[in-house]
């Protein structure tokens, strides 16, 4: 039962959020951009996306190997993408999501997850200062 609630209570936070972002946009002008857009660019755009989020759940993926083998990489997709769309809405609360939703999905402890979205994190962090230092010196 408590499962059932869960859903029902997620759908209409869902279509409530749906509603007022549909309220706040104005939806003329966004047909007015969308038939100048090129059908291409938004094509490949979309494509790019994608595979960056496919190759960042394999390198998730990867990381969480040592602790459970076996996985399935759509399980971290969709941890990822829902990590992602959280994000959104409520900042940097994504990563706790992803990890969760990956918890129930493949059944791997959080604190091991949240531990390599921290280990992601730094060696990201790491990368990038040494990226900016290179630029500049």
């Amino acid at each position: 039962m408590n499962k059932k609630i869960s859903i029902i209570i997620s759908f209409f936070f869902t279509i409530a959020l749906i509603w007022y972002f549909i309220h706040i946009t104005d939806l003329e002008q966004v047909k007015k951009y969308l038939a100048s857009a090129r059908v291409s660019y938004i094509f490949i755009s979309g494509l790019l996306l994608f595979l960056s989020h496919l190759l960042r759940a394999a390198r998730w993926q990867i990381l969480v190997s040592p602790i459970k083998s076996n996985t399935n990489i759509f399980s971290f997709l969709i941890s990822f993408l829902i990590g992602t769309l959280t994000n959104f809405v409520f900042p940097h609360i994504g990563d706790i999501a992803r990890c969760h939703i990956l918890e129930k999905l493949e059944d791997v402890p959080l604190q091991n997850t949240v531990g390599t979205v921290i280990t992601e994190s730094c060696r990201f962090s790491f990368i990038s200062i040494f990226c900016h230092c290179n630029f500049y010196f």
